[in-house]
């Protein structure tokens, strides 16, 4: 008995410990901020996985193109963090190809979160 009720206990620590480490977002809408081309979407349906301060994750982008991310947040601070970060699936561009490079701010809001950068902000919600 007692080495089945020090399993659950281990267990239970060891998810109280993951939760603050893991956690999953939707990706969800974008206002693009310097582009006068009307047909960008801006509904990505997205989904990522957080681990600690990495991101990992995929999205439909604002060309309608399959796009894979991945982000690392620089600093943190209460509500709200600076990163970091690369996703790929754009149109070609001579620099760095099909990758698109992202930095900004990302503020928490509850369960919301807003990634401000330069070219735009954006919305998801991470649990």
């Amino acid at each position: 008995m007692l080495k089945i009720g020090s399993s659950v206990l281990l267990c239970s620590l060891m998810g109280t410990v993951l939760a603050d480490d893991l956690g999953i977002g939707f990706i969800d809408r974008t206002v693009h901020l310097q582009s006068s081309d009307s047909v960008l979407n801006e509904n990505h349906h997205g989904l990522y996985l957080r681990y600690k301060r990495l991101r990992i994750g995929e999205y439909r982008n604002s060309y309608n193109m399959q796009s894979n991310l991945l982000n690392y947040e620089l600093s943190e601070h209460s509500n709200y963090s600076t990163f970091a970060g690369i996703a790929d699936g754009y149109p070609q561009n001579r620099h760095l190809g099909e990758y698109r490079m992202m930095f900004g701010v990302r503020v928490r809001l509850g369960f919301l979160r807003l990634l401000i950068t330069p070219a735009f902000i954006a919305s998801s919600y991470e649990f």
